[in-house]
This record gives C-alpha cells, sequence and structure tokens, in this order.
C-alpha cells in the first residue's frame, strides 16, 4: 500500500510539475537536481569553512541556532572518487541509509564528531552564467542626491487589474494614471513615511534575495554591496567540486552582474533610486508625470544575494545558505525574499537562527492561476498550495497582493476580462494567500492559522501582511534598435513578488526610527528586534472596520507611516496573557510581544504540501515525533550511529509527505503507549549495530 500511495503522489506531482511548466515557470525541473551530495548537520558549536576524510569533502553552508537542543553546522559533503549515484528521485534515500555508517565516520574523522542529520542535497544544475554587456545607462537627470536617469515607459499597465486610475480634471471623459499610486496615502504610504525620516532607510542592512540583478541600471539601489561571488549561491557548489579536484573554475559572478530581470524589478521596489518619468499618453487618458525616489527605502544598504535561478526553490541547498550568508555573514537587518517553494530542516534551521540574532525577514506567498472569478472563491485545484515556504513558517512574516482598488489579488472579475481578453494570461495570475500552515487546494481546503502561533502571539500574528501588485513599476533594460538601454520601467509589475519588497522597505524605515531605543535595550541583536518590527507593521496594517484578520488579506493592507506611529513602549506593553489564558481562541485583533515558537520541518511542510498531496492526517506539534539533536560529546558510537539513523528515518517519513506520530506517555515520562518514536528507536538500533558490525 505504501508502495502504491508513493506511486500515486508521484504521478501526481509530476502532472503538478508540468501544469507550473504549462503557466510560465519554466525550469523549475532544476530544482529537482540531485548533485549526488548530503546535507550533514554536525554538533560542533564554531563554524569550521572546510574540511576532509576518507575521500569525503565538506563544505560549510549554514550555522544551526545556538540551543543545546539544535546547535550545530551544516555542511554540503561529496566523494569524488566513490560519488553518490542513483538513477532516479526515488532512490536517493536508499542509498544515503546504505552509505550512512560511512559518512558518518568520515564525518567524525573530518571534525572529532559524528553526525546528527543526513538530509538529500537538492541543488540547482549548473546554470551557464555569462555576464551580460554592460548596458548604456540611459539619459541622466540631476537631483539634491546626485544623478538620477529618465526612465521610459516600456510596458503601460495590465488593463485587467485595477492600476488606481482615476478621472482626469484636464481632460473630461479622459483618465490618468500615477505610476507611482502604491506610494500614496491611499495606499502603502512609504511616500509619507520616507518624508519623515529624510534620509529613508539609513543605517540599515537589507539582504534582497533574489535570483540576482543587473546594478549597472542607474535606478538600482545606490547602496549596493556587491563584487561578492559567495553571495552567488547558484553553481557555487559545483565551483568548489571543481576546486577541489584540482580544477581551476572561474569564479561565480557577483548577483548585481548576473543581469536577472526579477531581482532587478524587486530591487528598484526595494531601494531603487532617483528617476523621472515622462508624461505619456495612453489610448483614453495619460500617464502622469514623475520625479523622485523609485523604492521605498532608498537609503538603505543592500546586499544583492542570488539564491536561484529563477523565483521557485524546492528543497534547495541555496536558500538555507543565502539566508544564514545575509543574516550570519553580511549582517543584515532585513531579508526581502521574493521567493518561496518547499523547505527542508536546513532551511528550518537557518530561518530560526536569523531570527534568534534579530534578522526580520519577509517572503512573498507564492502566486497560482485560476480560471474562476468573482464573486467565487479561488479555490480549486491550486498550485502552488498557499502560503509557500519560507512565507509561511512562523518566524518569517509572509506577504500577500492588495490591488490598487482594495481587492484581494487573488481573485479577479470577469468584467475586467472581457475588457481586454487577450490579457487572460494575466488576469488568471493570481497572489496566494493563507495564514501559517493553511492550504487552499482541492485535496487540502482551508485549515485553522498553526494554534502554536495562537496561543502567545495573538490572533494576527500567523497572517501575512498585504501590499500593492500589480501594475507598479518595474525597472527593466530595454532593447532599442538592438541594443541594451538601462532606462526601463514597465508598469505592470506583478506578483507577490512585487509586494513583498514594500513591507520590507516599511520595516528598514521602522527599525531606522527605533533604531537607538532597540539598541538602548539590548534588543538589536536578538529575537526582539524582528518581532517589534512585525508586530509594528502587523499593529498598523489596515482592516478596514475589521478587528480580526481577513482571509485573503491577512492581517491587512501595508501602512508605512502609520507604523511609524507605533512606538516601542507601546509594543512592549502588549504582554502575552498569563499561561493557560487566552490560548486557544485569542481575541479577534489581539497582537502580543513575545518570541515566536521554533520553525519545525514535517511531512506536511515537504516539497508533496506545494502540491496538496501530502497525508491527510492532521496533528499538532506536540503530537509529532521530534528528531534527537542533542548530541553528547562522549556518546559511544553506537549511541551516536543509533541517534543518527533514529533521525535519518523520520526525516525520510517528512521528505515523503508523511507525519510520524511521538508516544503518549505518563506525566512521570513513562510510555504508556509506543508508537512511531519506539518502533523508529528500535529499527535504529538494528541499523546502527549491523553498521558497525561490518
Amino acid at each position: 500500500m505504501k508502495r502504491l500511495a508513493f506511486l500515486t503522489r508521484t504521478s501526481s506531482v509530476t502532472l503538478a510539475l508540468w501544469t507550473l511548466l504549462l503557466c510560465g515557470c519554466a525550469g523549475i525541473g532544476e530544482s529537482l537536481s540531485l548533485k549526488k551530495t548530503v546535507l550533514v548537520k554536525v554538533p560542533i558549536d564554531t563554524p569550521i569553512t572546510a574540511g576532509s576524510s576518507d575521500g569525503w569533502k565538506f563544505l560549510h553552508v549554514l550555522e544551526a541556532p545556538k540551543d543545546e537542543e539544535r546547535r550545530g553546522q551544516w555542511y554540503v559533503a561529496w566523494n569524488d572518487q566513490k560519488p553518490i549515484v542513483t538513477s532516479r528521485l526515488g532512490a536517493y534515500w536508499r542509498t544515503i541509509f546504505s552509505r550512512a555508517a560511512e559518512i558518518a565516520a568520515a564525518t567524525k574523522g573530518a571534525f572529532g564528531r559524528y553526525p546528527l542529520l543526513i538530509e538529500p542535497n537538492r541543488s540547482f544544475s549548473q546554470v551557464a552564467a555569462k555576464q551580460p554587456p554592460e548596458p548604456a545607462r540611459g539619459e541622466r537627470v540631476k537631483s539634491e542626491f546626485g544623478e538620477g536617469v529618465r526612465l521610459v515607459i516600456d510596458k503601460p499597465t495590465l488593463k485587467v487589474w485595477s492600476d488606481a486610475r482615476k478621472p482626469d480634471p484636464r481632460h473630461p471623459g479622459k483618465f490618468i494614471i500615477d505610476p507611482m499610486w502604491h506610494l500614496d496615502e491611499d495606499h502603502s504610504q512609504l511616500a509619507k513615511a520616507r518624508e519623515r525620516l529624510g534620509k529613508a532607510g539609513e543605517g540599515i542592512r537589507i539582504g534582497h534575495l533574489d535570483n540576482g540583478l543587473d546594478a549597472r541600471h542607474p535606478a538600482s539601489p545606490m547602496n549596493l554591496e556587491g563584487g561578492r561571488r559567495l553571495a552567488n549561491a547558484v553553481g557555487l557548489l559545483d565551483f568548489a567540486q571543481r576546486q577541489s579536484r584540482g580544477e581551476n573554475p572561474p569564479n561565480p559572478i557577483p548577483p548585481e552582474l548576473t543581469g536577472s530581470s526579477h531581482g532587478l524589478g524587486t530591487a528598484g521596489i526595494l531601494a531603487g533610486s532617483w528617476v523621472a518619468i515622462d508624461e505619456k499618453t495612453v489610448p483614453g487618458g495619460r500617464i502622469k508625470e514623475y520625479y523622485g525616489w523609485l523604492g521605498g527605502a532608498p537609503h538603505a544598504t543592500v546586499v544583492p544575494v542570488k539564491v536561484a535561478p529563477w523565483v521557485i526553490s524546492l528543497s534547495t541547498a541555496e536558500l538555507a545558505y543565502s539566508i544564514d550568508y545575509a543574516s550570519r555573514r553580511r549582517k543584515c537587518d532585513i531579508i526581502s525574499m521574493s521567493h518561496g517553494g518547499a523547505p527542508t530542516q536546513a532551511w528550518v534551521d537557518a530561518v530560526n537562527a536569523a531570527y534568534e540574532r534579530g534578522t526580520a525577514m519577509f517572503a512573498a506567498e507564492g502566486d497560482f492561476f485560476s480560471l474562476i472569478c468573482d464573486p467565487f472563491a479561488p479555490h480549486g485545484i491550486i498550485v502552488p498550495a498557499s502560503p509557500v515556504y519560507p512565507a509561511a513558517f512562523r518566524r518569517v512574516v509572509g506577504v500577500t497582493g492588495v490591488t490598487a482598488d482594495q481587492r484581494s489579488y487573488a481573485s479577479n472579475s470577469l468584467w475586467r476580462l472581457l475588457g481586454d481578453i487577450t490579457g487572460i494570461a494575466k488576469w488568471a495570475a493570481r497572489g496566494s494567500h493563507g495564514a501559517d500552515g493553511t492550504s487552499t487546494v482541492l485535496l487540502r481546503p482551508n485549515r485553522k492559522p498553526d494554534p502554536s502561533q495562537l496561543k502567545r502571539l495573538g490572533q494576527l500574528r500567523p497572517h501575512p501582511i498585504a501590499a500593492y501588485a500589480p501594475n507598479i513599476p518595474w525597472i527593466s533594460v530595454r532593447d532599442v534598435k538592438g541594443k541594451r538601454v538601462a532606462d526601463g520601467v514597465d508598469l505592470d509589475g506583478a506578483g507577490t513578488s512585487a509586494a513583498t519588497p514594500q513591507v520590507a522597505a516599511a520595516a528598514a524605515l521602522w527599525l531606522q526610527k527605533n533604531r537607538a531605543e532597540l539598541e538602548a535595550k539590548g534588543y538589536w541583536s536578538n529575537w526582539r528586534k524582528a518581532e517589534a518590527v512585525y508586530h509594528a507593521l502587523l499593529k498598523s496594517a489596515s482592516r478596514g472596520d475589521k478587528q480580526k484578520a481577513d482571509k485573503y488579506l491577512g492581517a491587512g493592507l501595508l501602512r508605512a507611516s502609520s507604523a511609524l506611529d507605533v512606538t516601542l513602549d507601546e509594543i512592549e506593553g502588549a504582554k502575552p496573557p498569563p499561561r493557560g489564558l487566552q490560548t486557544e481562541n485569542p481575541p479577534d485583533g489581539s497582537l502580543y510581544f513575545g518570541k515566536a515558537p521554533n520553525d519545525y520541518f514535517d511531512g506536511a511542510r515537504s516539497v508533496w504540501s506545494v502540491f496538496g498531496l501530502h497525508t491527510w492526517r492532521e496533528s499538532e506539534g506536540k503530537e509529532r515525533a521530534t528528531l534527537r539533536q542533542k548530541g553528547a560529546t562522549k556518546d559511544t558510537p553506537a549511541e551516536a550511529m543509533q541517534r543518527l539513523y533514529y533521525n535519518l528515518l523520520l526525516l525520510r517519513e517528512w521528505h515523503g509527505g508523511d507525519v510520524p506520530i511521538k508516544d503518549e506517555r505518563d506525566r512521570h515520562g513513562n510510555i504508556t503507549r509506543p508508537r512511531h518514536e519506539t518502533m523508529y528507536w528500535n529499527r535504529a538500533r538494528k541499523l546502527a549495530e549491523k553498521s558497525l558490525a561490518r
């Protein structure tokens, strides 16, 4: 039966993958490419860049949280003499089990400790990376902050979505469109918030995790910290492997020189420089001129990190590495991720550790396609199931979409489609929505938010915040008579990818305003900084006349200037209720200031969950079997290997979409009903004895 279930899931996920490919996510198959390596977690405190033993090479990827239960360092491991060889995805776990003792012995030889965990390393295939030729810079314009650029509208707004058009007072019967409508006081309030702070975002470091960009565009962030090849996670493993074989591979290209249009667009929304846009006549009206800042936090320091060749990662090591790189190595205060997919245990450790350092993380909930129109809910067979990860993690705030007319970006009207039937593909593109731990697919309908967040953080905390899309400015490189010119702007910027950097920019402004107080209280380098800015944004979000969160718009609409009015004293005053009170059903609109529970990985958070194909059984966190990651320095080989095999058995089930259940115990800790934990622990002991007897 289990084999049949696996084959059924495999067939279903294949169909789902083809659906994504047909919907324009070309190249997603690369996310499932296995580079014949593994990820290994070693229980050591201090990162060691690399190691080797018995033919195995180890390269440091990320640092786990520092607490006693989860501490350790993650490495990617490979063996050039005896590489891991599998002919198909399903055989990978079988191979890991057969070579676990060998990998464990090599880990012990390299670091003096046996590993806690071994995971498959899904990694992007080497993408041929060639730096595109430098584009012409476009017409320069003067500003009080130095030279800007005159942008040329390359693509106008999409008629199948609201674009904030209003009656033109100069031309009765015609309309006028403000190209920067998303910044105004009726929407994100980012323009007003910028004015209140002067040099908006100054002193704040933002990690921009995307698929690269072209920083040679004059409208890209002016304080871009580039020039680092280690910030390009794509191909970094191939580079290290080739070096280990004595080859002389070319260095990875720094992210800001890779020429990505997606990353360029999101970076412009986040912290774009000074621009001018001339008035443009369009059928039925005109687009008004603009002169000013493009991005929400133009004075922030932006740290670009290339996390993938496109916008989707399915259990890849690159995203975990990139979060750690931005948070730990580059000391970013904020991470903006217009990116998502399915996690692994390594992702979980990267997110938990970054949160503990005080890094506030914002991620896109994802996008899907639907042909269902208002007033019907956009349910059915939706791929991906929403929200995707890392947005769905408890310690990350997800970002969903809201249109210019304050409607959910998850749905659209038939009337708009009839107005431009040629735009059906753009009309069908929608923004994913939903609280942490919920799903909108047919097989797994909406559920309540993650109960572990509701207990101590309030009713709003598990929900995303909504920012504005589509039809916002998206800077681009134009093709003019066969030449590339860096002066383009498309006014059809869309997706939750366009919404996410708006929220990250608002977070930068709040941190800038409150930095001195956060530092004085000792909050700057721990979880309180992240949680304080989350609280300010969620508390100030507009919910109209509602108190509780909205099914589609989450905690409400971004209001950056209103967030600046939320003081740290006010946030600290929102203390969680006494334990045991208001835990299961917190009041509507409640938001407390407390530490979010640890994020975790299981079958409901595997790659299968993206397609709604994970197990039907629901289980709360307190019912799940959990990993045993506390490694003692005096473990015997038998004890260390039993723990490793136990963790491998659990991880295999989780990656396959299943959720094993823990033993039932009495109040004294005695097992009253043995379940998966006991079964796996006994199996692990036999596997350890067999491996050590060889």
